[in-house]
């Protein structure tokens, strides 16, 4: 029973997690008109940050304590619309459940430090559903966001997020529900998500026995291979404003373009 909201487990199964027991939903079939809605994303991102309520800077302060309390597990909180943000309990794996409604709009949460400091396909996946429920919604069409918490190599903390580009939500159509790559055509999404963590894995391993790891180019270069329209952005410092991370396609090195 329940409301007909989607829970939607979110892991890192690149970390061997677990993550294996996620419900799958069939995404409704969207009209042209709501599958390109979309708010430019420093727009919507620095919006996070401008707006008094919710104080994403708090949110964001608050839940990076549990990083270095529970080393395995995540914590995360879920921003409603017209609605007090709602914070998750911390889990003792690298797993958390996220609920999407008529009400939620952006998903933040952490990584451990036995984690990667990145984003996953299971995190790319939990963006996609919550973007097939608020696509329903007049009040929150074009705000959905994922937000990552974490603590990088050099111990720093880091805050990143990823959100729907025109044309990305379409590439996972293809991948999730369409089933256009051969090799998945008979699996469901959250069993691919699992399969493409695999293999980001690997990107990841590779990365991490690198004097200077470089986990956001392996990120972008492992989804764009198979999405389009894939974009990265991360905080700054003092948590006030984001820039887009891109790959520079003549030296192959990460740059961040800041938002104006």
């Amino acid at each position: 029973g329940g409301d007909g909201s989607n829970n939607t487990p979110v892991g890192n199964p690149v970390n061997n997690c677990g993550n294996c027991n996620v419900p799958v939903y069939t995404a409704p079939v969207l009209e042209e008109e709501d599958v390109e809605y979309t708010i430019p994303p420093c727009q919507k991102l620095n919006n996070l940050f401008n707006e008094p309520d919710p104080n994403l800077k708090a949110i964001i302060t608050t839940l990076k304590t549990n990083i270095d309390v529970n080393s395995t597990g995540e914590i995360g909180a879920v921003l409603k619309k017209g609605r007090p943000t709602q914070y998750l309990p911390a889990t003792e794996e690298a797993q958390i459940n996220f609920v999407t409604n008529n009400f939620a709009y952006t998903f933040i949460h952490t990584h451990p430090l036995n984690a990667y400091p990145m984003f996953t396909w299971g995190d790319v996946l939990t963006l996609y559903e919550l973007k097939n429920t608020t696509s329903k919604y007049n009040h929150l069409k074009g705000l959905e966001s994922f937000i990552l918490i974490c603590k990088d190599d050099n111990g720093d903390f880091q805050t990143y997020a990823i959100v729907m580009e025109p044309g990305f939500f379409n590439s996972l159509d293809l991948i999730f529900k369409n089933k256009n790559i051969p090799r998945f055509k008979n699996m469901e999404p959250a069993d691919i998500a699992k399969a493409l963590d695999s293999e980001l894995e690997k990107k990841y391993k590779n990365e991490s026995n690198n004097t200077s790891a470089d986990y956001e180019k392996a990120f972008l270069q492992h989804l764009s291979s198979l999405a389009s329209n894939v974009s990265l952005y991360k905080a700054n410092v003092s948590l006030d404003n984001w820039s887009r991370v891109a790959v520079n396609t003549s030296t192959q090195n990460t740059m961040e373009i800041p938002c104006e």
